[in-house]
């Protein structure tokens, strides 16, 4: 897999790939399906690690959204946005309302120890 993708990667002319099941080359078809379904199980919810209980806790000193925007500030642009669709440029040029709330939510999760489905996600 990750010869087929750094092949891909490659900015100069591209050999074939071609994936081998039982000593056979699959053609392009079977080998893009080959991949596919490789990625394609490696993130699905079955194989979602769980993680460690942490029980929640009341921070002494909770999140400001000074804290937010320093975090904000070294998001890297131009990467692609997850499932929520937003983009670090978007959160970056957000009213500070916005990072205000994103404060709140941080503290409430440590507060409460409940953590929204979407950020499960990431």
């Amino acid at each position: 897999m990750f010869k087929a993708v750094r092949l891909m990667n490659q900015n100069k002319k591209r050999e074939k790939i071609y994936i081998e099941e039982n000593e056979t080359a699959l053609n392009d078809e079977q080998s893009t399906k080959k991949i596919t379904e490789y990625f394609e199980s490696l993130f699905n919810k079955e194989n979602e690690e769980k993680l460690d209980t942490v029980n929640p806790v009341e921070m002494k000193k909770p999140f400001t959204i000074e804290e937010v925007k320093h975090a904000v500030k070294s998001l890297k642009n131009n990467k692609a946005p997850g499932p929520d669709n937003l983009s670090a440029e978007l959160i970056k040029n957000s009213p500070d309302e916005l990072l205000e709330k994103i404060a709140i939510l941080f503290n409430n999760m440590a507060k409460t120890g409940s953590i929204p489905e979407d950020m499960k996600l990431g």
